[in-house]
Order: C-alpha cells, then structure tokens, then sequence
C-alpha cells in the first residue's frame, strides 16, 4: 500500500525499512474525506494530527 501512495521513486525508497516497520505504518494509514474527496493520511507520532 505504501508504494501505491508514495510512489517508486528513487528518493523514498523502502529499502531503508524493515518487513516489520512497513507493516507497522501500513496499519495506521487510513483515508479521510476532505472538501476535495478521499485522500490518505496518517497520525503524526509526535504532534498527535492527521497529516497527509
């Protein structure tokens, strides 16, 4: 799922990851509803907002 929303690129590589760590940001994505229709989005760890 994350590939589909950031992309392939060189830049965000998932390499850096672990098989763990993907599966543990994977199950705190959701989708959200906004003036402009469903975008994805995630918890900030520190700040506690959804963020894009």
């Amino acid at each position: 799922m994350i590939e589909q929303i950031i992309g392939k690129s060189q830049t965000h590589s998932l390499k850096l990851f672990t098989k763990e760590e993907i599966d543990w940001l994977e199950g705190r994505i959701f989708k959200r509803q906004t003036k402009r229709g469903e975008e994805f989005a995630v918890k900030c760890f520190v700040r506690e907002k959804e963020i894009k």
